[in-house]
């Protein structure tokens, strides 16, 4: 936690701050559970659990444990700090603010944070995430509440706000009207009047005045244009090289198609690689055997995060951040319920399942040609 303090700056910061919260009351929170008082707190008709104050009880104390705050003023000052988040957090879902993965995937590889020489290092966002026991997805939802509450706050600040007074000028301002008279005046009644300059006159005011006729620098430019058309009779493609082109192209399509996935984790922090896989097996053997994925889930993973639901990990795609060896293992899975085999990853064997397929439009050749 020292060093994930450290490292915090900025939105991204505080959003591992919260995140090291959750992590911390995984971890510990169960052993003080019962010895908070706790009411019924309701915002905006949003109930906060006593797990929440729990959570938010060890956070205080473990920010400011150096000024040693009884269980009490730890959870008066979170109760606090929980209703203004309620309070916040319900206007923000009320009007409809939100961030989309996009969005969120691409702060978080602007993060300075989680680069190294200047680019984006994926290993040091995982190291962070893992010393933290959180996982991508978790981590996401939490960028996600940030940046909803960044964008909440700057459109606030940049509201302004005006008198009655200033609000009736500006009404007459932009409903005004103008009351105007014209003249003409015909050419013909005052020609007799005017006196034709000679031509001596014309060359005295144009030597006096000569910087008032000068015109801009120009450039005369050749130029030739090249039309496509002409050039597309030199150049013979063959019904093979089309084909193999159009593959590739298919090919791309389909490894650009998102993913969302459940998984077991058999972590190897605590047994060997060959343990980790023989129970990842074993695991599978009762899937296909007809138990729920869910059941197996709850009896096997080691992933805290997502094994209260269901093993649920999220959406994946080649080019979102996470483990490459853990995206290449969903990339082995084309249809919606098939079951991976053991897949090996840094933090030990995974059983992934695909939950949905969102492809992308693949063109025929014929559209392609266009």
């Amino acid at each position: 936690m020292e060093g994930l303090r450290q490292s915090a700056r900025g939105t991204t910061g505080k959003v591992i701050i919260v995140i090291a919260v959750v992590a911390f009351v995984f971890l510990g929170s169960i052993a003080v559970l019962g010895n908070l008082s706790f009411g019924s707190i309701k915002v905006n008709g949003v109930k906060i659990t006593p797990v929440e104050l729990n959570m938010a009880t060890n956070s205080i104390k473990n920010v400011y444990r150096q000024m040693g705050l009884s269980d009490e003023q730890a959870s008066q000052i979170a109760i606090g700090e929980l209703v203004n988040s309620k309070a916040f957090s319900t206007t923000i879902d009320e009007m409809g603010v939100i961030s989309s993965n996009e969005l969120v995937e691409s702060k978080i590889k602007e993060d300075p944070n989680f680069s190294l020489n200047g680019e984006f290092d994926l290993n040091s966002f995982e190291s962070t995430l893992r010393s933290n026991y959180i996982t991508v997805e978790q981590y996401k939802g939490f960028a996600a509440e940030a940046f909803n509450k960044e964008q909440f706050q700057q459109g606030v600040f940049a509201t302004d706000f005006i008198s009655l007074t200033e609000a009736s000028k500006l009404y007459a301002l932009e409903n005004q009207t103008r009351t105007f008279e014209s003249i003409t005046i015909k050419q013909a009644d005052f020609i007799s009047l005017v006196e034709v300059p000679t031509q001596e006159s014309i060359q005295l005011y144009f030597d006096t005045n000569r910087t008032n006729f000068m015109t801009n620098e120009s450039t005369v430019v050749d130029y030739i244009t090249i039309d496509t058309t002409q050039l597309i009779t030199d150049i013979n493609v063959t019904q093979e090289e089309i084909d193999s082109e159009y593959a590739l192209y298919v090919e791309e399509q389909n490894a650009k198609a998102r993913k969302t996935v459940s998984h077991i984790l058999i972590s190897t922090d605590d047994r060997s690689s060959e343990e980790a896989k023989s129970i990842a097996e074993e695991a599978i053997l009762k899937i296909q055997a007809g138990e729920e994925f869910a059941s197996v889930v709850s009896l096997y993973s080691d992933d805290i995060g997502s094994k209260e639901i269901g093993g649920f990990f999220g959406e994946i795609s080649t080019d979102s951040v996470g483990d490459i060896d853990f995206k290449l293992g969903v990339s082995t899975l084309s249809q919606v319920g098939e079951i991976s085999a053991p897949v090996q990853t840094q933090f030990g064997y995974h059983v992934i399942r695909l939950d949905a397929l969102h492809e992308l439009e693949v063109l025929s050749l014929a559209d392609k040609k266009i």
